[in-house]
C-alpha cells in the first residue's frame, strides 16, 4: 500500500473577467495486491491565486492571505510553477 501526496496548480479559470488559479492537493492510494493494482485519487481544494494589480494574491481556504513568496516558502514543491507567473 503506498499513499502519495502533492499539491498542484490547476490550470487558469477566468471568472467575471477575473483569472483564478486554484491550489490543490492530490491524494493518491495505491493498493497492490498481488493479482491486482487498486488506484484511488481525490482532490482538495487548498486555495487560490489571483491577480491583483500587478501582482498575484494567494487566497488560502483556512482564510490566509499569502504573497506568492510565502506561498512558494510554505510549499516549496511549488516554486519553479509560482516563478512562471511573473
Amino acid at each position: 500500500m503506498e499513499n502519495q501526496r502533492q499539491i498542484v496548480l490547476d490550470p487558469p479559470r477566468t471568472i467575471a473577467g477575473r483569472e483564478f488559479i486554484p491550489v490543490s492537493w492530490t491524494f493518491r492510494h495505491i493498493v497492490d495486491r498481488g493479482d491486482s493494482v487498486m488506484v484511488s485519487m481525490a482532490r482538495e481544494a487548498l486555495g487560490v491565486i489571483l491577480r491583483e494589480d500587478d501582482d498575484f494574491i494567494a487566497l488560502m481556504s483556512d482564510g490566509r492571505r499569502l504573497t506568492v513568496a510565502e506561498l512558494a516558502v510554505e510549499y516549496p514543491s511549488l516554486a519553479s510553477s509560482l516563478e512562471d507567473l511573473k
